[in-house]
């Protein structure tokens, strides 16, 4: 028989965060073994949360009294237990089981779904994307972080500490806001986020605080070493880019010589670890021909694929990636015979409805510690420094702030936006690409513009019984 002040602790792979208003309790819970998201309300998400910050059984059972459910507490710690969520802390550690796909995943994306959902009506901050620094080790020709294309003409990657980041402590301060303000999903990117010499204080802190932290990475530093200390402290999911199945036309993008081969076994050493993976691929002019032999490579060494074709101009005006946009007659070629495989259903533009979930699901920081609605929409709502992250928060719905007019912005207050026929088929309404190129955030975003229209004219042909060509 368990003793009253047996001490129970949460499994390493458990992710969780905490979401109480004056009418409900929610605890939204990521198991990473099993790939699982899992919800509490009320009662069960309160003790859960006690549970998280290490109180006692006996303060568990006085905290069950006062909340009514005392009888209960033995068979809910039971079902935790057996859940795979938690142990007694004198036990021996819990072994990892194999995660194998089934039914769950659907039920699992649905409650992921519902939930940012309801985070975001109830004025919870559900994501944030945390740029750790700049700093890379790649000189990619389509970067839009500041200075790209300086990177891409010096011979020496700029990879030394610069002197204006944000220090070890100061994001740690800046995670305790964020996941006070309801953030469950946080995403640690760059430029390359493993440059940092404290990289792992912040990771593994992150993981403290009950984060689910997905990771994006060139993977140029994910060594085996590397790699098994990262599968100690389970994250969502590493995200890398690889942008051609050639190892020759990936190099050149990337300005570096032998970085598809060490971007690819990253991507295997990962999956042979058991962490889920993403290969993000975003296809150019150059590459996209070979769109779907390089998807299908993807899909050999990567549980995730996206192919992306949604290039953006660069901070400070630079336009050169928009040069790189596969052409409207490429795009065509694709997405017939996407169109083909998949008979992908068509889901009408909503001109009422929100543009993205910039600044209204999720935020993001930059090395510098701007806020920012996303990283791709570098309009500064303040920075760390002299903004309370919490208080731009909660008063972003009132006043003149630009995120508040930005959240009461509609896709129908855009200039082009839902006013065309092909508009139908926009693959995303992108304020930033949109503001980065014109100035103006509610003119139309080209890459979006060139990917409807070519959508548009597939589907017109393949309706008409015609031939494409």
């Amino acid at each position: 028989m368990q003793s009253k002040n047996t001490q129970f602790k949460l499994l390493p792979w458990v992710s969780w965060r905490q979401f109480f208003t004056p009418e409900e309790k929610r605890l939204f819970i990521s198991n990473e073994q099993q790939r699982e998201y899992l919800l509490l309300h009320n009662e069960s998400a309160v003790l859960f949360e006690a549970i998280a910050m290490g109180f006692p059984q006996d303060y568990l059972q006085n905290l069950a009294v006062e909340l009514q459910v005392s009888d209960e507490l033995p068979d809910y710690l039971e079902s935790l237990i057996a859940e795979g969520l938690i142990q007694r802390e004198c036990e021996p550690p819990r072994e990892q089981t194999p995660f194998t796909e089934d039914k769950k995943a659907i039920t699992t994306i649905k409650l992921e779904k519902e939930m940012i959902e309801w985070a975001e009506v109830n004025g919870f901050l559900f994501g944030c994307h945390l740029d750790l620094t700049y700093r890379c080790n790649q000189k990619c020709v389509h970067c839009f972080n500041p200075n790209a294309l300086e990177r891409r003409q010096v011979e020496k990657r700029s990879t030394q500490q610069v002197a204006n980041e944000l220090s070890t402590i100061e994001i740690c301060s800046l995670m305790d806001s964020l996941a006070a303000l309801g953030v469950f999903h946080l995403t640690l990117s760059g430029g390359e986020a493993t440059l940092r010499k404290d990289f792992w204080e912040i990771f593994e802190y992150a993981r403290k605080l009950g984060f689910c932290v997905e990771l994006y990475s060139n993977g140029l530093n994910l060594s085996e070493c590397f790699v098994e200390r990262l599968k100690g402290h389970w994250p969502h999911k590493v995200s890398i880019s690889v942008y051609s199945d050639d190892p020759k036309q990936h190099d050149s993008i990337t300005g570096v010589q032998g970085s598809w081969g060490k971007s690819v076994n990253a991507l295997k050493q990962l999956r042979n670890a058991g962490i889920r993976t993403a290969f993000k691929c975003i296809p150019t002019k150059d590459t996209i021909d070979s769109y779907f032999e390089i998807k299908s490579f993807g899909e050999s060494v990567s549980d995730i694929v996206t192919m992306d074709m949604s290039l953006t101009p660069g901070y400070g005006g630079n336009l050169h990636p928009l040069s790189m946009l596969p052409s409207e007659s490429q795009i065509m070629t694709i997405l017939n015979q996407e169109v083909e495989k998949t008979n992908k259903p068509l889901v009408p533009l909503d001109i009422d409805g929100s543009p993205c979930g910039a600044g209204r699901k999720s935020l993001c920081v930059s090395p510098e510690g701007e806020i920012y609605p996303c990283n791709g929409f570098p309009i500064s709502l303040g920075n760390i420094h002299t903004t309370n992250i919490r208080d731009l928060w909660s008063k972003a719905d009132n006043g003149d702030h630009f995120l508040a007019i930005w959240r009461r912005t509609k896709i129908k207050d855009f200039h082009e936006c839902g006013k065309h026929e092909y508009c139908s088929y926009c693959p995303e309404v992108c304020a930033g690409a949109a503001w980065l190129a014109t100035g103006d955030y509610l003119s139309k975003n080209e890459s979006s513009c060139r990917q409807a229209k070519a959508y548009h004219h597939v589907v017109t042909v393949r309706n008409n019984g015609l031939i494409y060509a």
